[in-house]
């Protein structure tokens, strides 16, 4: 295995055991992360948690688009459920709230001084909307991952 292949298995593995975290303290029915590619300008899931569709992992879509690209754009966690009308608009637009039947969602911003990015999402099949604490670990774990991927690229 060579240098870059075994950073990005490092950093993979660590982004993993934040999201694990963030599973074993919160109580969603779905936690994906999806990484940005930069040519194409679409976002690719590369993991995912709780999912019961056997698409959601081969979901490829416009950054632009839905939950997950207002959160790019906004760089910063956008929420969608009952207390958020202004983004329901998002939820048509975003493939992965179809595919995992998710009635409230929240999508946080995941991003480095080197033009890394991503997303993470969480999601609830029922209307349960997010306590300020949830929202906190969600943001929380964004930065984490951040910084993760940061570490990684600085020792690259």
């Amino acid at each position: 295995m060579g240098r870059c292949a075994l950073m990005e298995f490092i950093a993979f593995v660590e982004a993993e055991r934040y999201l694990l975290q963030l599973a074993d303290n919160t109580e969603f029915d779905f936690y994906g992360l999806a990484q940005l590619d930069r040519h194409t300008r679409r976002l690719r899931w590369i993991w995912s948690y709780g999912s019961t569709s056997g698409r959601t992992m081969h979901i490829y879509h416009r950054a632009s688009g839905g939950l997950t690209g207002a959160a790019l754009r906004a760089r910063r966690l956008i929420v969608l459920d009952a207390a958020n009308t202004k983004t329901e608009h998002l939820r048509s637009e975003e493939p992965i709230m179809l595919s995992e039947a998710l009635h409230t969602a929240a999508a946080a911003w995941i991003g480095t001084r080197y033009d890394e990015e991503g997303v993470l999402l969480v999601g609830r099949r029922n209307a349960t909307p997010f306590s300020e604490e949830e929202l906190r670990s969600i943001q929380s774990c964004a930065v984490k991952l951040s910084g993760a991927i940061q570490t990684i690229i600085c020792q690259a």
